[in-house]
């Protein structure tokens, strides 16, 4: 089946704020029981401590750049011998998550501590919502996460997001082709760790198990709801009531016939990789007997050391191929196997 690029209700700005904050409320709790995203914790511990070595690398050439400079001028700084010194502190790991809607699979897995040691998790979203960037902030500790209150292009990300690994949870096939190109570029060119990660397909058991989520909206609609203010959370719950089931099924279903291929993916990675920047495609097993209805893709990128961007400008191809991984919750690394 082609994909087909039809619109959903949620992504459209006349959609009233009440009903999209009751559908992606509902995706948060649906995202929580189920935990299709657990997969998701151990690729982004991985390129945390990824890039946590490769920003100390780097400092540590800016040091011994320094030192070298100093050195030329014929006068030894006597005694240490032994180059720059490691720098004093550690890096921030910080992830940046994009398109964050009700924020749950990302905050669900530093909750359960799926994600490893984490300083501070921020959630942006073109249309933010407050509410649940607050529930978000109050479910992990004080200080580890915080909501951007003012919309957020992914394709344009501020500076002052730097320094951290960017995520999308089931938004990449949200975007046209040309924009997921924006998005994949601009995390190149600002140098940032990058990983969107998928579950919708267009596969026939993931559609029907969309469309027949509609039965549980009315189900767990209410535990969206949380305090402060949670008698005007129940009227607008109460409000979106009637359409949130049918939304909820429909954008499903729209999410499915719209989303990525592994091989597009692939197409994605080698247009967006640069001398100096890797994009990776990669999946979790297939389906057991055909039956499970979701399962793990995604698209991660990562700066390149400068021995590896040095070959890559030699001529070298980057790796693009897609990868599944042997186990659906170990690291993805070199236990994959390209097909």
């Amino acid at each position: 089946m082609q994909r087909i690029n039809i619109p959903e209700i949620e992504d459209s700005p006349h959609c009233p704020d009440f009903l999209r904050d009751a559908v992606t409320g509902y995706l948060r709790v649906i995202t929580d029981l189920t935990r299709v995203f657990e997969g998701a914790g151990p690729v982004l511990k991985r390129l945390l401590d990824q890039f946590a070595a490769h920003q100390i690398q780097q400092l540590q050439q800016h040091a011994d750049g320094a030192d070298s400079g100093e050195d030329g001028a014929g006068s030894s700084s006597g005694g240490s011998g032994g180059g720059a010194a490691p720098p004093e502190h550690a890096p921030r790991r910080m992830i940046v998550d994009l398109c964050s809607g009700g924020g749950g699979a990302l905050v669900g897995l530093a909750e359960r501590g799926a994600l490893g040691p984490v300083d501070e998790i921020v959630l942006t979203d073109l249309y933010p919502n407050a509410a649940a960037f607050a529930l978000a902030e109050r479910r992990l500790p004080p200080g580890v996460c915080r909501g951007v209150p003012t919309p957020v292009d992914a394709s344009d990300v501020p500076p002052e997001l730097r320094g951290g690994v960017r995520t999308l949870f089931n938004s990449l096939h949200h975007l046209p082709p040309p924009l997921v190109l924006r998005v994949l570029g601009d995390a190149a060119r600002q140098g940032q760790p990058f990983a969107a990660f998928e579950v919708v397909e267009r596969h026939p058991i993931t559609m029907l198990a969309v469309i027949a989520q509609g039965v549980a909206v009315p189900f767990l609609l209410p535990f969206t709801a949380r305090p402060p203010r949670l008698g005007r959370q129940l009227l607008r719950l109460a409000a979106a009531l009637p359409a949130a089931p049918l939304v909820a099924a429909y954008d499903g279903f729209a999410s499915c016939v719209r989303s990525y291929s592994v091989k597009q993916l692939r197409a994605f990675a080698a247009q967006a990789s640069t001398p100096t920047y890797e994009f990776v495609v990669r999946e979790s097993p297939r389906r057991l007997l055909g039956l499970r209805p979701f399962r793990l893709r995604w698209i991660e990128g990562m700066p390149l050391a400068p021995a590896r961007a040095s070959r890559y400008a030699a001529g070298a191809a980057p790796h693009t191929e897609a990868v599944v991984r042997i186990k659906s919750h170990a690291p993805a690394g070199s236990d994959g196997k390209a097909v």
